[in-house]
């Protein structure tokens, strides 16, 4: 009974928004947001569950939140390198690599947290170097 109450209230809000932004320039981006959405909302089962374990809150909306986060720091910080008139590539696989070298420490060679960014900073260094030539020494 509640599920769908909310998923109702969910998207009455979400009509409010975007009937309030008509007219303006990011309508259509929040559109296809919304289209986006209701695609989850029929075709993946669950999406829109969240429920509290714990006194914790646990649903899929709070996972893409928490695993987009990354992204979105690094993707600020691109939009501040394209702004100034550069163009740096090797972000993105920067921080693949990075993220591969902490984790297989973490999880493989049961490290702990500190070793494991510190190598990963180490192992990048390079990488920086050729990224930023003046901010490193």
């Amino acid at each position: 009974m509640i599920d769908w109450v909310s998923d109702l209230i969910f998207w009455l809000v979400f009509c409010v928004v975007l009937f309030s932004l008509r007219g303006k320039r990011i309508f259509w981006t929040v559109g296809a947001l919304a289209l986006l959405l209701l695609f989850n909302q029929f075709f993946t089962p669950g999406f829109f569950h969240i429920q509290v374990l714990g006194g914790h809150l646990y649903g899929s909306r709070l996972d893409v939140l928490n695993q987009g986060a990354k992204v979105m720091l690094l993707s600020l910080g691109m939009v501040l390198v394209i702004a100034t008139g550069g163009v740096d590539l090797s972000v993105g696989a920067v921080m693949a690599i990075a993220a591969a070298v902490s984790s297989r420490l973490l999880v493989t060679e049961h490290q702990p947290a500190g070793v494991a960014i510190g190598v990963a900073l180490i192992a990048l260094a390079p990488a920086n170097q050729r990224a930023a030539p003046g901010l490193t020494p």
